[in-house]
């Protein structure tokens, strides 16, 4: 090879190792969902992202999905919301203290408990929670399929009328993800949670129902005792 020719090559073989090193290819959380009162949100524009997110017993929940690359690969998971106000150019990180479930198919992955920094701009790849990732994060190993159940709740807020109070004074709400690959992932932001809690039947309506099937299977045992042929 001539002189001539490494002089060229030499600035891009160097440009390759520091993208070789630098993680900038490395796999990463390549997408979120966040579930609703309608349904599971993915698409901006449809229904489920029209509704307002649902705060269960265990906090916000949805699906992640991480690239082909890091499939059976150890990463450091953070979840985290931002709230934004009318009138406010960006989402805000929303302060507190989260708890982070990540179950595949309902097995559990791992799990982590940590604070998020509140009044941060969500740009880019801007992550509140300090100390990410040397000592914060749910550590995992990124299943075959590539997709992660999440569940994250916020210290001092519940399902139903406290969730409601907690992001009241903003007109929607985005959950964000980060891993410690490099990667950052958003959801669609949607509408702040309401009292919806997960239907459940009036416990009135549960007397009348448990009263009914109890009387049903009194009357058919004594009918199967009535027509037995005695031995």
């Amino acid at each position: 090879m001539s002189h001539l020719r490494r002089s060229i090559l030499a600035p891009f073989a160097g440009l390759f190792m520091v993208l070789a090193f630098s993680g900038i290819a490395s796999a990463h959380i390549v997408s979120k969902s966040i579930n609703t009162e309608v349904g599971e949100c993915t698409t901006a524009g449809t229904s489920e992202c029209d509704a307002a997110a649902v705060y269960g017993a265990n906090g916000f929940s949805g699906v992640l999905t991480f690239s082909a690359d890091e499939a059976n690969t150890t990463v450091k998971v953070v979840d985290f919301i931002c709230v934004h106000t009318v009138g406010d150019a960006q989402f805000k990180s929303y302060a507190g203290s989260y708890t982070l479930t990540l179950t595949n198919g309902g097995a559990p992955l791992g799990s982590d408990t940590y604070t998020a920094t509140g009044g941060l701009d969500c740009v880019g790849s801007t992550n509140p929670v300090g100390g990410s990732f040397a000592t914060e994060g749910a550590s995992i190993t990124v299943p075959a399929d590539l997709t992660v159940e999440y569940t994250v709740s916020i210290s001092g807020i519940t399902a139903g009328a406290s969730a409601q109070a907690a992001f009241s004074s903003y007109n929607s709400i985005r959950n964000e993800a980060a891993d410690s690959a490099g990667g950052h992932a958003r959801a669609i932001s949607v509408k702040p949670p309401t009292t919806f809690i997960l239907p459940e039947v009036p416990f009135a309506a549960l007397l009348v129902v448990t009263g009914g099937i109890a009387a049903a299977l009194f009357l058919m045992r004594r009918s199967r005792k009535a027509g037995a042929t005695p031995g």
